[in-house]
C-alpha cells in the first residue's frame, strides 16, 4: 500500500456535496512520497520552459537508462512539440502541471479545472500519448478548490514531493542543488525542473550518488503501484514505446513558453491553513 505524507488526511478524500455529479464520488490522493520498503526514488522534472536543457536531461536519462517522470505545463509543450513527441514516444510518463503555470489557489473552481483540463487536452494532442492521471500544482500550492478541480478534471492523484532541489532559484549553485537532490530516502519523490541551466549539469552526479547508495529509479506510476520492477535496482531501461498515432500539429493553447515567475516552493505544511475539513 502506498504510504502517504503525515497529516495528509486528504490521502483518500471525497470532496464536495451530494448534489455534485459522479465526480464527487472520486477519491483524491494527496501524496508526498511513496512506500519506504524499497530503495527506489522517483526523479521528477517540472515546467519545461527550456527545450535545450530538457533535451540535455533526456539525453542523460536515456544514456544512463534511468526512469523519470515529467510535469510540463502546456505552453512549454506547445512551444517545442517535436521534442515532447519524442519524450512521450521514448516511454517517459508525462503528467499534468496546468496550462499556464498559475498560482492555483488564487483561481476559481472553474478556472482551476480549466487549467488542468486544457493542459491534458493540448499535451495529448501534441504528443499522441495519453497523459498519466497525476497532477502537480505549480509551486506545490493547493487548497480545497485545487483538490476539487483535480477531481473534477479526472486527476485523482495530486503529487507533491519530499525532496526539493530548489534548482529554479536564482541563488542555486551546482553544489547546493546536488546536495539537496541526494537527500532522498526509500520512496522519495525528488523535485527538479526541466528548464534551469544548473539541472542538466548535476544530473549525472545525482544518478551516480543514488546508484552508489544502492538505489534504483522508478517512474511515478511505478512508485505509486504495489509492484516495483526488479530492474529498478539495476539502472532500469525504459520499456519500448508503443506505436504512436500521428498527432495533429495544431496545439490547443497559445504558444507562450516564457518561464513563469518564481516564488518559494509552497507546499505542506505552509499551505495547510487552506484546508478545512
Amino acid at each position: 500500500m502506498t504510504r502517504l505524507a503525515p497529516l495528509a488526511l486528504a490521502a483518500l478524500l471525497v470532496l464536495g456535496s451530494a448534489a455534485r455529479s459522479t465526480a464527487a464520488d472520486v477519491a483524491v490522493r494527496l501524496i508526498y512520497h511513496g512506500a519506504s520498503d524499497k530503495p527506489v526514488v522517483a526523479l521528477t522534472f517540472d515546467d519545461g520552459y527550456s527545450a535545450t536543457n530538457c533535451a540535455l536531461i533526456l539525453d542523460i536519462l536515456e544514456r544512463r537508462h534511468v526512469a523519470a517522470t515529467f510535469f510540463p505545463y502546456a505552453f512549454s509543450v506547445s512551444a517545442a512539440p517535436a521534442f515532447w513527441r519524442k519524450m512521450a514516444a521514448d516511454g517517459f510518463p508525462i503528467a499534468n502541471h496546468t496550462t499556464s503555470h498559475p498560482d492555483m489557489p488564487l483561481l476559481s473552481l472553474a478556472e482551476a479545472t480549466a487549467e488542468i483540463t486544457r493542459a491534458r487536452r493540448a499535451i495529448e494532442k501534441i504528443t499522441g500519448h495519453e497523459m498519466i492521471r497525476v497532477f502537480r500544482p505549480p509551486y506545490g500550492a493547493w487548497n480545497k478548490t485545487v483538490i476539487e478541480a483535480a477531481r473534477d478534471a479526472g486527476f485523482p492523484t495530486i503529487l507533491l514531493w519530499d525532496v526539493d532541489t530548489n534548482d529554479w532559484s536564482d541563488s542555486a549553485t551546482a553544489a547546493s542543488v546536488l546536495r539537496a537532490a541526494l537527500r532522498g530516502r526509500n520512496g522519495s519523490i525528488v523535485l527538479m525542473h526541466c528548464g534551469p541551466d544548473v539541472t542538466p549539469t548535476i544530473l549525472e552526479k545525482v544518478i551516480d550518488g543514488y546508484e552508489q547508495r544502492g538505489f534504483g529509479f522508478v517512474t511515478v506510476p511505478q512508485l505509486l503501484s504495489d509492484a516495483v520492477p526488479a530492474t529498478a535496482f539495476a539502472a532500469p531501461a525504459l520499456a519500448p514505446p508503443a506505436a504512436t498515432p500521428e498527432p495533429s500539429a495544431a496545439p490547443d493553447v497559445e504558444a507562450a513558453p516564457a518561464p513563469p515567475p518564481r516564488m518559494a516552493s509552497i507546499g505542506w505544511p505552509q499551505r495547510l491553513d487552506y484546508w478545512a475539513i
